[in-house]
This record gives structure tokens, sequence and C-alpha cells, in this order.
């Protein structure tokens, strides 16, 4: 319905968590489990350029959206229109997780542990996934390009969050434990893309976020 003027504004992530199958309908496998998917209770979401990421209570992590660097899966599913559950590349699912967020091509999280985890785009690659398709959905010769499954960083053992990656830039930002910032990424040449730099002069920090070109 058309919005007032100067009407305040809410959205509730109770609609990942509704009812698929009406009640007069005969429910099938698959319709089983879909209803299933959507019985996860959801506490948070973070949204990138072309996917999605939603972080269970359990600490599963889900996502959806385009695959074209793996973003969403590592495996040959292409674009995804459903949550799926975000797994390592042995096909452990990924949990204990506290945190998500989301660049271009890239899904972060942060463990329980305070490990940090990073599947999409392989950083040490190309900055720009092939566009040559040969095929549709996001799948290049049946599988996602330059991609990275899952991967736990090395060297990061207290992050709380972690922001960046958007508009393409491999560019990213670490919150850890002690207030204090670090940064790893195409911020410096000739420093190793996965090497974490101490953002000096910054502390007492509790919450971060990214913008195409920027942070804050």
């Amino acid at each position: 319905k058309p919005e007032k003027k100067g009407e305040k504004k809410s959205l509730s992530l109770a609609a990942l968590a509704f009812n698929l199958i009406p009640e007069d309908r005969v429910v099938t496998t698959v319709a089983k489990t879909k209803l299933e998917l959507f019985e996860v209770k959801f506490q948070a979401i973070a949204a990138g350029s072309d996917h999605s990421l939603a972080l269970a209570k359990d600490g599963t992590v889900w996502a959806w959206g385009e695959n074209e660097a793996g973003q969403v899966s590592f495996k040959a599913i292409g674009s995804a229109n459903s949550p799926q559950q975000v797994s390592e590349k042995d096909g452990r699912p990924l949990d204990e997780m506290v945190s998500i967020a989301t660049g271009s091509n890239t899904s972060l999280a942060v463990k329980r542990d305070g490990s940090l985890w990073l599947g999409g785009q392989n950083l040490s690659l190309s900055q720009h996934v092939n566009t040559s398709r040969s095929g549709a959905n996001g799948q290049w010769n049946g599988g996602p390009q330059n991609y990275t499954a899952p991967i736990r960083v090395e060297g990061v053992q207290d992050a709380i969050a972690v922001a960046g990656g958007y508009g393409g830039y491999r560019r990213f930002v670490l919150l850890h434990s002690n207030g204090r910032l670090s940064r790893f990424g195409d911020h410096d040449k000739g420093i190793p893309i996965m090497q974490l730099r101490s953002l000096e002069g910054v502390n007492d920090i509790i919450a971060l976020s990214s913008g195409a070109k920027h942070f804050a």
C-alpha cells in the first residue's frame, strides 16, 4: 500500500521464516525439505552486490544469489534463489559463527573462537572473474570461476567483525576483540594480499561497516 511521507519503515527477519505450504496442499518430500529450511531461525543478515548471507541462531551460515565466484557455494549450483547452507570443502557445515559480512564476490564469517573464514573470490588470483560464460546462472564449464571454498584465514584469533570487498575492491578491515583494527587485501602494494597490517591510531572500536570505497 502507498506509504505516507515521513512514515517510519521497518524490516523484520520474520520474512525468512514464513510457511511455504498452504494447509490444503499435499506435502511432498521436496516441500518438506523447503519447510524445514524456513523453520531455521535467523539472527543476522548481510547483503552483498549480488548475493546475501544469513546467520542462523545455531551459528550456521546460509547464502543465496549469484554464485559466479563461489560466494554462495563452491559447488556447481549456479545462482541460488533460496538459502543454501554454507559448508567447508570437505562438506562440514560452517558453524559456531557469530558475525557475517559480504563483499562483491566474497562471503566472510567470524567464528566464536575469534577465527576469520573467507569464501568466494580467490584473492590470490586475478581481481576480476572470467566473464566468458559457457553456461547460465553463474556457471562456467559447470562450476564457479576463481573461487575459494570457505577457509580459515591464518593468523586471526581474536576477530569480532569484518567488512569490505564492495564494488569489486579486494580491501577488507578486521575488528579485533581489543577494539583495534587491521586490514588485508589490496591496500598496500608489494605486501601479500592476505597479510594483516595494523591500522595505527584507531582504538576502542565497537562496530564496523564499509561502502564501495570507504570504511567507517
